[in-house]
């Protein structure tokens, strides 16, 4: 029943704010809010605060966690819709400063972001349930990197994969490994070097692999690891 409705939110969001679907994600223009903003009572009740990890958003319930990503670096947060934004149209969140920071997203004001529904709130915004996301995601969210890799096959032959696999290792390419996924009623075998922590590092392995004569394929692991 949690899963039709959530569907249907965001359904309904693609409808009203016309971004794009892709699986569980939405995507869409997001904004940050000013300093004269702090102090003032949000919709919710709140009272708003731009070192939160907060958000607007103009549908979805109060006390619903969002992992947004800024899709131009990578980087991403997680936050509680506690108002009622953007006004300004075209855009479908508006983030507190703190979260912009994170985000690397100051200088540019705005940025296309990548949504995820963590969890539906109920309509409410409690302080203690606020609490309990920092909680969860921020005390480990300080160490986490958002890793890279490079693809170099993908094979529903798993011997032809290991072959890649022990080429990439005698070329120098100790870090070389298999992950497997299903996809329409298949497995497949997927060879990547990596995981990278940072995407420069990712690109140069790339060119290094790509003047080997391998076909690459850059990729990130971080959201598949969440």
């Amino acid at each position: 029943m949690k899963k039709i409705k959530i569907l249907f939110l965001i359904s309904f969001i693609l409808t009203s704010y016309k971004v794009i679907a892709d699986d569980v994600y939405f995507y869409g223009k997001i904004s940050y809010y000013g300093d004269e903003f702090v102090g003032r009572k949000t919709s919710s009740g709140a009272i708003f605060d731009n070192q939160k990890y907060t958000c607007a958003s103009k549908s979805l319930p109060f006390g619903t966690i969002l992992e947004v990503m800024n899709v131009k670096n990578g980087k991403s947060v997680v936050l509680m819709v506690n108002d009622r934004g953007p006004f300004v149209e075209g855009r479908i969140l508006d983030v507190t400063k703190k979260a912009a920071q994170d985000l690397d997203m100051i200088n540019d004001g705005t940025t296309f972001a990548r949504i995820r529904i963590v969890k539906l709130g109920n309509g409410t915004f409690s302080e203690s349930e606020y609490q309990k996301m920092i909680g969860e995601y921020y005390q480990v969210s300080a160490m986490r990197v958002y890793e890279f890799a490079v693809q170099v096959g993908a094979f529903t032959n798993k011997t032809r994969a290991l072959n890649v696999l022990n080429k990439l290792k005698s070329d120098g390419f100790n870090n070389a490994y298999i992950t497997e996924k299903y996809s329409e009623g298949m497995l497949f075998n997927r060879v990547r070097v990596g995981d990278y922590g940072d995407k420069e590092t990712a690109m140069k392995v790339m060119e290094k692999l790509k003047n080997l004569g391998y076909d690459t394929y850059f990729v990130s692991t971080y959201v598949e690891k969440q």
